[in-house]
């Protein structure tokens, strides 16, 4: 029984974090340098900060001691202990046991729609009446009718590019070309699945904190891949050209229900940026730009704050959490 309190507490504890520096990150998040705003690994990694730093504080307070060499429960007799080798009932423990498991639900909950989301899109994608595939820009693309002027790209491993008919029929050569090389960059970048797991962290905090976050994101790469499109088209302003004609045609035209895909263009503001940064980066060094993607970032920050942490100040802030509770029970 003190074993499942400690475990309850221990969720809370890294609920909590997640919550209070997910609004932290989201905060900084708006006011990052234009330079830093624009990078999508520096996105990836401020939006997974949060849960990373959860981590270290669970992984803290599952006694660090015992995991690195040895519990130290013999040595501190005078005060509660946090280990599940001596666990003792205390009122502290069991409220936040109880807060922890509400949490819980409410977290499992979003997860629970968001990867029945996931599996309403790749369905939806399964179904579309494919017209027939284009290879242009180094990668296939796929058309469909019911896009209409919409592209996305789908698919968590194996990711496809689908451009809408209307879309694809109104748009010359060189369009065609920029808008096949702008899905491909999102296909080489494996996006769809950096923004399942992306949006998947977002569970766990305060949905408008999660939500600016992962929207910082998106932004981010978006900006990303019409750079990686501008450098395989050899001409940013083909791609900016196009940008500006696919926003012209989804004016006040009603966005179809397709999931979470990437859309090819965006509208108002985001368009804008866009086009900006496209031809503020026209001379940039055409090497500095890649399409490795934000998983391998994401997966480092979580491993490197995660573990860090726990092994240089993990024991201290285990015994201060002990010390902390035993004064309010």
């Amino acid at each position: 029984m003190n074993e499942l309190l400690l475990l309850g507490f221990i969720v809370t504890s890294f609920l909590v974090t997640v919550c209070a520096t997910s609004l932290v990150c989201a905060r900084v998040g708006d006011r990052l340098p234009v330079r830093f705003a624009r990078s999508s690994s520096m996105r990836a990694a401020l939006a997974v900060l949060p849960v990373a730093l959860g981590a270290a504080v669970a992984l803290s307070l599952v006694s660090p001691p015992s995991i690195f060499g040895g519990c130290h429960c013999a040595t501190h007799p005078h005060h509660l202990h946090l280990c599940f080798e001596h666990a003792t009932f205390s009122w502290s423990l069991a409220v936040g046991c109880a807060l922890g498991a509400v949490g819980l639900v409410m977290a499992l909950r979003s997860i629970a729609v968001v990867l029945r989301e996931a599996a309403l899109t790749a369905r939806w994608s399964a179904r579309l009446r494919l017209t027939r595939t284009e290879h242009m820009a180094g990668g296939d693309v796929q058309v469909a009718a019911e896009l209409g002027t919409r592209a996305v790209t789908v698919g968590l491993f194996r990711s496809k590019a689908i451009v809408g008919t209307a879309l694809w029929s109104r748009l010359d050569a060189d369009g065609r070309r920029a808008i096949a090389a702008h899905e491909r960059a999102h296909v080489e970048r494996r996006d769809p699945l950096t923004l399942l797991c992306l949006r998947l962290a977002a569970c766990l905090m305060p949905r408008e904190a999660g939500r600016r976050l992962v929207d910082g994101w998106r932004r981010a790469a978006e900006i990303a891949c019409d750079r990686a499109a501008a450098r395989w088209l050899g001409d940013p302003y083909v791609l900016a050209s196009t940008l500006v004609a696919c926003g012209r045609m989804q004016l006040g035209e009603r966005s179809p229900t397709f999931g979470r895909g990437t859309l090819a263009a965006a509208d108002g503001d985001d368009l804008e940026v866009r086009v900006s940064c496209l031809l503020d980066g026209s001379r940039d060094n055409p090497r500095a730009r890649s399409t490795r993607g934000d998983l391998l970032e994401v997966g480092l920050v979580m491993a490197t704050v995660a573990l860090g942490m726990t092994a240089l100040g993990g024991s201290s802030a285990h015994h201060a959490v002990e010390t902390i509770l035993g004064w309010v029970s």
